[in-house]
């Protein structure tokens, strides 16, 4: 029986706040599956899925049997993307730290372009899950794809970023949020923000390489 009027807008806050609670359960639990290590990327792969089957309006799918299937079907791709990425972050992090300790004009100059670099890293980083999840592309073009998103649409990168940066830091002061829904809620942002560039005029030539749901 569906319900109408106030009490209505009300249910249906609460399915969506217990979505997402839910989302953020199964995000955890099958983190620790992997034992964190291995479990993290395709755990953040399946809860973009799901999210992705929600923002196109199919909001009724068996979200743990869709989670699970994407889970185990990009376990071994989702990581070893991951892993390279996090490699790439750990050089541009050393080396920033490296040439910032040291005095001279050529240090400085190599210093500013690795913050540049840190700050262009972090933006392929945040496309990254929702293009792999929403394309069918190679390890390499999954990373050069995030950067021409992130070139095409930079208005749209920065409101992202912001909203990132928000939902985080409520994080930080409330740390349970993370676990009731927190990075549920985040992942969700990304994925709507991402997914407006995926269907824009600008892109619609890769939408061939759009996947199919699962």
């Amino acid at each position: 029986m569906e319900v109408y009027g106030y009490w209505g807008v009300i249910n249906k806050y609460c399915i969506w706040v217990l979505k997402f609670i839910y989302t953020n359960v199964l995000w955890l639990a099958f983190s620790i599956l992997g034992l964190g290590a291995l479990g993290l990327a395709p755990s953040t792969t399946a809860l973009f899925a799901v999210q992705r089957q929600w923002i196109r309006g199919e909001t009724e799918i068996p979200v743990f049997k869709y989670f699970w299937n994407y889970y185990k079907s990009s376990f071994i791709k989702s990581n070893f993307l991951f892993y390279i990425m996090m490699l790439l972050g750990w050089i541009i992090y050393f080396d920033l730290k490296f040439f910032m300790a040291r005095d001279g004009l050529i240090f400085q100059t190599i210093s500013l372009l690795l913050f540049i670099l840190s700050i262009w890293y972090m933006i392929v980083f945040v496309y990254l899950f929702p293009i792999f999840i929403h394309f069918e592309l190679s390890l390499l073009q999954y990373i050069r794809f995030a950067c021409i998103v992130g070139l095409l649409h930079p208005f749209n990168t920065i409101i992202m970023l912001i909203t990132v940066g928000l939902i985080y830091y409520f994080m930080l002061l409330f740390p349970n949020f993370f676990y009731l829904g927190g990075i549920s809620l985040l992942t969700y942002c990304i994925m709507l923000f991402s997914y407006k560039c995926f269907n824009s005029d600008k892109l619609i030539k890769a939408k061939t390489l759009k996947r199919d749901s699962k």
